[in-house]
């Protein structure tokens, strides 16, 4: 699994993005895995260096929130701040994201 998250740090660079989304799989686990919190730590960085914002997906509760808060993530994402809805994109504009202060 390790080398899969390696291999995407080279697709990176020179790619029309302004957002870089962190997978659920390393959030929801990285309070109990050493390695998770590392590597996170490592794309939000990354991808701060690069120039881009970070969202986490998976944010289940407030440990989670306030942890990646610490790391400097720029948007939380999970049941912790809200169910998921559906946006009727046909009436507006698309909404910015909505950046969590704790």
């Amino acid at each position: 699994m390790l080398y899969r998250y390696l291999s995407y740090y080279s697709r990176l660079t020179g790619l029309p993005i302004s957002y870089l989304k962190i997978d659920g799989s390393l959030i929801k686990n990285m309070l109990n895995n050493d390695n998770d919190c590392k590597i996170v730590q490592s794309i939000i960085d990354c991808a701060h260096d690069l120039g881009y914002l970070t969202i986490a997906e998976f944010v289940e509760n407030e440990a989670l929130a306030k942890a990646l808060t610490e790391m400097k993530v720029d948007y939380l994402q999970g049941y912790y701040l809200g169910k998921p809805e559906i946006y009727d994109f046909s009436k507006d504009a698309t909404p910015e994201p909505v950046m969590f202060q704790s």
